[in-house]
This record gives C-alpha cells, structure tokens and sequence, in this order.
C-alpha cells in the first residue's frame, strides 16, 4: 500500500511541475501578472491552484464561483472524467464554458454566430454571451434546417439583442443528406465566424450521451471556439 501511494505521489508530483510550466508560459506570452492567490488587480492577472481529488468533481466545485470555465480542446481518447467534467459544469455549477480549438486561430470573437433552435438552453447561451456578443463586429443567428426539425423562430432573439444594441443577421442552413445537424451547424458556423454560441444539452445530457446530440457532434468536432450555456 505504501508503495502505491508514493508511486501516486510522484505522478501527482510530476503532473503539477508539467502544469506550472505550461501555466507560466502562458502568463508570460499573454502579459498576465503572477499572483500567488486570486486578487483583484488593474489588467490581466493569474494564479495556480493545486487541489487533490476526483478532478470532476472539483471542476464542477470551482465552476460554481466563476463567471466562464475554459476547457481545452477534447481528444478522440480523452479520459471519461474529462467529458464528466463537461457535463458537470454545464448541468450541475450551471456555469456557462468555452472550448477552445484544436488550433490557434487568427482572430476570436469578432464575428459570432449563435447556433438558434429556439430552446431554452439556446437562450441560456444567447443571454450569457452578451459581454463577447456586445465586442463582434457582427452577429448571425443561424437556424439549422433538417428533415426532422421546424425552423425555429428567432424575431423575439433578435429583438433582445437590438435592445442591447446589437444588430443581428437571421440566417439558415441546411444539413446534407450524410449530414447531422451538428456537422452542419459546425460547418456553416465556421464559414461564417470565429465564435459559435450555443445551448449545451438542451435535452437531459445522459439522454444525449446515449442517443447522440449537437452537443456531442460539436464537443467531439469543433473548428472553431464554442460558448456553451445550460
């Protein structure tokens, strides 16, 4: 038992010296100041907390506090606590997220496109972007049309936004006969922009987990940043 717990204790160990590395070069390229605990300061700042636990779980903990949790790109073999983690702060912190993509893009948040269906996570979404939607140069609301699916109404969306002084673009798209209509949204949302505004888990998220979704297709597939409400 001793010698698993110190067998634990070098890959915890290990862990955090490969996360404090990536962490301070970040901070370095981005011009953050360094701070040994969160504190209000003028400009960008940042601080490293180690914390011990089923790493779920404790997202989802210190989401509940934060005004936007970013999850890194997720990998075709990405661990299940990962995506749990997801889950979690969607669902349970209701906290909204933004995935960050698989590669470096040249711009972000200068033309956003918010994935409509008229659900109450959409709105969610909608409402919680207002600081990056109030910072684009434009703004589509793309409403995806398939074979099993209504086009959603979006006047009453669009006219929020113009009492907030944005100018929105109401949109269509339609999937391909392969196509789902994550892969279409995704498609579309990356010709037309660099940030794509949706619900997350409109319907139960185990339901999706099972069954397949839009949040899956684009959790799995994103080209682009993705802001996700609950």
């Amino acid at each position: 038992m001793q010698s698993i717990v110190v067998g634990q204790k070098k890959v915890a160990d290990a862990a955090e010296a490969a996360a404090r590395l990536s962490w301070k070069d970040a901070a370095e390229r981005a011009g953050a100041r360094i701070l040994s605990v969160p504190a209000r300061c003028d400009g960008l700042s940042t601080s490293f907390t180690v914390r011990y636990g089923f790493i779920a779980n404790l997202i989802v903990e210190e989401a509940r506090f934060s005004d936007l949790v970013v999850f890194k790109p997720v990998a075709g073999d990405e661990r299940p606590e990962f995506s749990n983690a997801i889950n979690g702060t969607l669902s349970r912190a209701n906290r909204p997220i933004l995935l960050s993509p698989h590669r470096p893009r040249a711009s972000f948040g200068e033309k956003v496109v918010i994935g409509w269906n008229g659900s109450d996570a959409a709105a969610r979404a909608a409402t919680a972007a207002l600081p990056f939607l109030k910072r684009a140069s434009s703004v589509d609301v793309l409403r995806v049309i398939d074979a099993g699916n209504a086009i959603a109404p979006a006047d009453a969306l669009k006219d929020y936004l113009a009492l907030h002084g944005i100018s929105a673009n109401l949109c269509r798209a339609s999937c391909g006969a392969k196509q789902s209509v994550g892969e279409c949204l995704m498609e579309d949302a990356t010709n037309r922009g660099d940030l794509l505004v949706m619900g997350g888990y409109g319907h139960s998220h185990l339901r999706e987990t099972f069954l397949g979704g839009v949040t899956l297709d684009i959790v799995s597939h994103h080209n682009l940043p993705v802001f996700l409400a609950h």
